[in-house]
């Protein structure tokens, strides 16, 4: 996800810019010390500087604890929209938002800080995404959809009109959401059903 950032960055001709790329100690590796010709970079190591700002460019629900120990250090996040994209009126992004090539938003959205909306997905009037929500490439989400803080919406999902995703959940590819979908549920299928609640270890194994 990082590199595509990158590609974001180049579509709007700020490349120049990046400094870096950061990634967490336990990640690091002696072999890649670059990534298109930047240098790979410590979080830990990171210190706040006014002229700097970051990205966190994971596509994962699980990018919160690195933003928060970032946070925490007082380190400033940009928010990064790709020039293609169709944003109509009304429409209120955080900070910390990253939305990719090809994306629609029409009117009367409201997207919560450290969202991600991938490639060629489209968001209808009136909408509500919490904080730190994933939308995976090729989603539909019609009008007056609120989507709460955490959760995940899988690659090709489409979201029929006035319907709610809870806090934390995951709808798993392909599925059609014509039922509200309670906080912290697996849900899948045609239509979309609650499975059961989501738990750590699935996280880590879906994500």
């Amino acid at each position: 996800m990082a590199r595509e950032a990158y590609y974001i960055y180049k579509d709007l001709g700020l490349s120049d810019n990046i400094a870096g790329f950061i990634i967490e100690d336990k990640y690091l590796s002696a072999k890649r010390k670059l990534l298109l010709d930047r240098p790979v970079l410590s979080a830990a190591k990171l210190q706040p500087d006014k002229n700097m700002l970051v990205m966190a460019a994971i596509g994962s629900p699980k990018r919160r604890k690195l933003i928060q120990k970032l946070e925490r250090k007082k380190i400033q996040f940009d928010t990064l929209v790709h020039p293609s994209v169709s944003v109509w009126e009304s429409v209120k992004i955080s900070a910390g938002c990253l939305i990719s090539k090809g994306v629609v938003l029409t009117c009367d959205i409201t997207i919560g800080k450290h969202t991600i909306i991938n490639i060629n997905s489209n968001i209808n009037h009136d909408c509500v995404l919490g904080d730190f929500v994933t939308i995976g490439p090729g989603t539909h989400i019609g009008g007056n959809v609120i989507i709460d803080e955490g959760s995940w919406i899988g690659i090709g999902t489409t979201i029929i009109h006035n319907r709610r995703i809870g806090k934390k959940c995951f709808i798993a590819a392909g599925s059609i959401v014509i039922n509200d979908i309670p906080d912290g549920f697996l849900a899948m299928g045609l239509p979309a059903k609650p499975i059961r609640k989501m738990t750590d270890s699935d996280w880590d194994r879906l994500i």
